[in-house]
């Protein structure tokens, strides 16, 4: 019997742009899988458990969504009961980076229209108090 692995890991962005959607596949080699490790690299996991007794060439997918901006490395393992013990495989094949960036309203702020906008306001400022100063100078 050939040893199971872990042969691809696909990530992609849910359409609404809310979550991701993690799908694992095993390498086809006759195995008894009970399941999928999902390991998402924000100390968060989750695992799909197959029911029934044998099921071979197999693929699973799960969600995330990840909470703050940041670089992570997501993981996922085959798990099997080769030879009547639990075993969990993985592969360089199933290990991926997901990069989340902040938010636009999240950038920080460069005080340039605090700036202008001070600017702006001594100057109508000035304008009114020369205005003042005219009309009593004229009155």
């Amino acid at each position: 019997m050939s040893a199971v692995t872990c042969s691809t890991l696909h990530i992609s962005l849910s359409s609404n742009k809310n979550y991701y959607i993690f799908t694992a596949t095993d390498n086809g080699n006759s195995a008894a899988i009970t399941g999928y490790t999902f390991n998402f690299g924000d100390h968060e996991s989750y695992t799909v458990k197959f029911q029934g007794s044998s099921q071979n060439h197999q693929s699973a997918s799960v969600t995330h969504t990840y909470e703050q901006a940041g670089v992570y490395e997501a993981t996922a393992s085959v798990d099997t009961n080769d030879g009547m013990k639990p075993v969990a495989v993985s592969s360089p094949a199933c290990q991926a980076s997901v990069t989340i960036n902040p938010p636009a309203s999240a950038m920080p702020n460069t005080g340039a229209g605090d700036a202008v906008g001070l600017f702006v306001a001594i100057v109508i400022v000035s304008l009114v108090g020369y205005q003042v100063k005219l009309r009593r100078t004229n009155a």
